[in-house]
């Protein structure tokens, strides 16, 4: 089914967010769709952690809306968009250090049961842990285990929550090859089980081009482009303003 036949989940209208002088976002639109998974691009500094905070109700935008379904969730905190589906990590710790994994995964329930270590609480940490591959690591202090674990830490209490949208702020970031490879595969897995679209934003063109189905494009703050790995790969613009020869060719 293409995209234009399907309803969003999370479309912005010509959103925007100026600090001071600095237009960080500008005029920037865009949806996403169930069950996709959508990469975010752009080189540093472009918009792309901004667009995540405003998707996310971190911060408020300055111009233009955001919906949520067919809500107009414009200038809502997070917390109200978390309750809608919308849950997101961050590009650095998105879990508490000094708590178990156990206490972590049912920090992220929480929102969704609402009653602290009822049977509920205690299933769903018993199944992100086994999504995620956290078992083992349950009764351990998070702040103490390696940091590929840690990322999958962090992803777990996102999935705890049952995203409807999960926002996913460089999950790649440090882990070798391996450690890459498999978190693309569980990803993948997390989307067919859990049914929810996803929105990556990561530095790795090869991860991104493997996994997502559409790419969008920030550069200075607004949309350079926007299509299949396939088209943003040959896109001349996009090739100039971040791939390079390099990515182009592979």
């Amino acid at each position: 089914m293409k995209s234009d036949q399907r309803v969003a989940l999370v479309r912005t209208e010509g959103i925007g967010r100026r600090y001071g002088g600095l237009q960080a976002v500008s005029n920037f639109s865009f949806e996403i769709y169930p069950e996709e998974i959508l990469g975010l691009i752009g080189p540093n500094g472009a918009g792309k952690s901004t667009t995540f905070n405003l998707i996310s109700g971190f911060v408020k935008p300055t111009s233009g809306r955001l919906f949520f379904g067919d809500k107009d969730v414009t200038g809502w905190s997070a917390t109200r968009i978390s309750r809608l589906g919308l849950i997101r990590t961050f590009q650095h710790a998105s879990y508490m250090k000094t708590l178990t994994v156990r206490d972590n995964i049912a920090v992220g329930a929480l929102g969704v049961t609402g009653f602290w270590r009822t049977r509920a609480i205690q299933n769903k940490v018993q199944e992100s842990a086994h999504m995620l591959g956290l078992e083992q690591y349950l009764d351990e202090i998070a702040g103490n285990l390696p940091h590929g674990i840690q990322r999958l830490i962090s992803i777990a209490v996102a999935y705890a929550a049952n995203p409807k949208v999960l926002c996913l702020d460089e999950p790649l970031t440090g882990l070798n090859q391996t450690e890459a490879v498999e978190t693309l595969n569980l990803l993948r897995r997390i989307r067919e089980h859990q049914k929810c679209a996803i929105l990556l934003v990561e530095h790795n063109m090869k991860a991104v081009m493997q996994l997502c189905e559409r790419i969008v494009v920030l550069h200075h703050g607004q949309m350079l482009a926007m299509g299949t790995p396939s088209e943003i790969r040959s896109n001349p613009a996009v090739i100039s303003a971040y791939l390079g020869e390099k990515h182009a060719r592979s």
